[in-house]
């Protein structure tokens, strides 16, 4: 079987199989012995696989603008005190994928002089009165230690009580 992919398990595979007109589909195949043989269940899996290929088109082309735009994005779960940012957002902030993403983190990343105003800002504004988060402020990037200047801007989601949940920028 040709581009075969294992899945988690050794006896499930999941493979394309291209048919003599020169069409091909993706199967999802289980094999297992049975006394005498082998039993082989197949589901074709060709729709989920044309999604997947969407989706991911979609994630690189967003990455991609990301990139030529320098624009970042993140999601903070107030729950967690963890955000996750979008790869541009990393580099612009100068931290590895898989460095920490807490709220003390991000404070550490303005700069000096704007950090009291920036949490005051944040507490107050965003946290307090439950404001739209949208505030023009310097960091220094972790990595090259340059200033720079950055426009935050994020929307609160709340949960049915009015709990303040995660906010996305």
């Amino acid at each position: 079987l040709e581009n075969c992919m294992e899945n988690r398990s050794a006896d499930v595979l999941e493979t394309e199989f291209k048919f003599p007109d020169g069409n091909s589909r993706w199967f999802k195949m289980s094999i297992q012995p049975v006394a005498g043989g082998i039993s082989i269940l197949s589901m074709d899996i060709d729709e989920r696989k044309k999604v997947e290929q969407q989706l991911m088109d979609s994630e690189r082309f967003l990455n991609e603008t990301q990139k030529v735009s320098k624009i970042g994005s993140y999601v903070l779960d107030f729950r967690s005190g963890i955000w996750k940012g979008s790869r541009v957002l990393d580099t612009i902030f100068g931290l590895k994928p898989n460095s920490e993403h807490t709220f003390d983190v991000w404070v550490s990343i303005i700069h000096p002089e704007d950090q009291a105003m920036m949490t005051e800002y944040f507490a107050d504004k965003v946290i307090g009165k439950k404001q739209r988060f949208d505030k023009e402020y310097r960091i220094i990037n972790r990595e090259t230690k340059k200033e720079r200047s950055v426009h935050g801007i994020g929307d609160l989601e709340f949960d049915a009580d009015g709990t303040l949940i995660k906010m996305m920028g």
